[in-house]
């Protein structure tokens, strides 16, 4: 059995999770065998807005993963798999064709494709995730493209890349807490990856993850990921507009905003008012409709940023619809609303079924913790990301260790940001 770790770096927490899969009759198991949650705001947004902070809560995050084990000894952990988003991503379908020059494809062939793909960085952005999409021989698609003849084989990929100054300031993250990177992941391809089935990404599906800092969105076709944007815009947008228009601090108006906001219109009557009581001395009354006007505004124009840039025709043609998750989806009122305002069959993320802790690892108490965490999907992303890694990278451990294009392909990404932080460990 081999343990694997993931650490999400997100707006409002850093989260490491240590797991393992067991094969079981209806297919690959995660069990939990460790959490480590430090809440932190120091990378809203998908930016380090403070470094030290950061620092301090990536160590406590993988400390008290790495303690959480009923077993005297703590879980040593060495490697790890990297999930965040940033706004500053960018993701682009791309296809690289090879000569097959005896007449005949081999995996080799599809091999060199998909790892040129992987290493197709510029010069001011490096490659983060490369997911496969689809093989053609002389331009037609093949599912298995192995001995297949033709004089071109042509592989496609949706490729994500980031700037590089971003990835060197996240190799330096970690250059002090001796983990090497094994996998990047794009924290809104996690997230999807916990809330579709494989059914639901054969039948088209667009993943949506409203967060405090940033909008993740994912949509697939066929089974694969065609289009990923990561949005600068989320929950906090909300409690800034709320704070600003009502002259609330903003360090209260989200839990205001989750106690008295809605997008019901049909709610509350007309006249209906509601009051901001900070103490006896601070009273601030409001018309519930103009305050829930001012979030509904907001929700408003992140679904118009997330629908702008994607083909309405493509997203009426997504026959599992479209799954919303993260904080921002917990507002009340935004299934229907959301329903009423996109106009397309949308539902709200569920627990995954393959999901669950491990009782050899953890306490009773612990066990407890994980399944509220399970229950209420705070732990969507980095899970999903765990999955992802067990479905697309994991798997060649149980090919003797076979030389693939998924281990060559994710070989450039992680070595990149691992030769950094080895050389600040040097300087440091």
């Amino acid at each position: 059995m081999s343990l694997h770790a993931v650490i999400h770096i997100g707006s409002t927490a850093v989260c490491t999770v240590i797991g393992h899969f067991q094969t079981k009759d209806s297919g690959k198991h995660l069990k939990i065998a460790a959490v480590g949650l430090a809440h932190t705001d120091a990378f809203l947004g998908g930016r380090v807005h403070d470094r030290t902070h950061l620092l301090s809560a990536i160590h406590k995050s993988i400390d008290e993963a790495s303690n959480m084990s009923k077993h005297m000894q703590a879980l040593k952990l060495n490697s790890a798999v990297l999930c965040f988003g940033s706004a500053a991503m960018q993701s682009q379908n791309k296809m690289q064709e090879i000569t097959i020059e005896d007449g005949k494809i081999k995996q080799e062939n599809i091999n060199q494709a998909l790892e040129k793909l992987a290493q197709s960085s510029t010069d001011d952005y490096m490659v983060f995730q490369c997911s496969f999409q689809k093989v053609f021989a002389d331009g037609e698609i093949v599912d298995n493209p192995v001995d297949i003849h033709a004089k071109t084989a042509q592989s496609a990929a949706h490729v994500i890349s980031l700037p590089d100054s971003q990835a060197s300031q996240m190799a330096e993250l970690f250059a002090y807490h001796d983990v090497q990177i094994q996998t990047n992941v794009f924290d809104g391809v996690a997230g999807a990856y916990y809330a579709l089935s494989k059914a639901d990404r054969d039948a088209g599906a667009c993943f949506i993850d409203i967060g405090a800092g940033t909008t993740k969105v994912c949509v697939y076709k066929e089974g694969v990921l065609i289009y990923s944007r990561c949005l600068n815009i989320g929950g906090t947008m909300v409690d800034a507009d709320i704070a600003t228009q009502y002259n609330i601090a903003l360090a209260d108006a989200e839990s205001f905003k989750r106690q008295e906001g809605t997008l019901n219109r049909n709610k509350y009557s007309a006249g209906a008012i509601v009051s901001y009581k900070k103490n006896t001395k601070q009273e601030k009354t409001m018309l519930r409709r103009a305050f829930n006007q001012v979030i509904e505004m907001r929700y408003r124009q992140i679904f118009d940023e997330v629908m702008c840039d994607i083909d309405p025709q493509l997203l009426m043609s997504l026959g599992a619809g479209v799954v919303l998750a993260g904080g921002g989806a917990r507002m009340d009122g935004l299934l229907e609303f959301a329903r009423e305002y996109i106009s397309i069959k949308t539902r709200l993320i569920d627990s995954n079924p393959n999901i669950s802790p491990d009782p050899d690892y953890l306490s009773d108490e612990n066990i407890q913790l994980i399944n509220k965490h399970l229950a209420d999907n705070t732990l969507h992303t980095v899970l999903g990301a765990l999955l992802y890694y067990g479905d697309n990278v994991h798997f060649v451990e149980q090919e003797d260790q076979k030389d693939t294009w998924w281990r060559r392909a994710w070989r450039p990404i992680s070595q990149i940001l691992n030769r950094c932080a080895a050389w600040l460990r040097q300087v440091g």
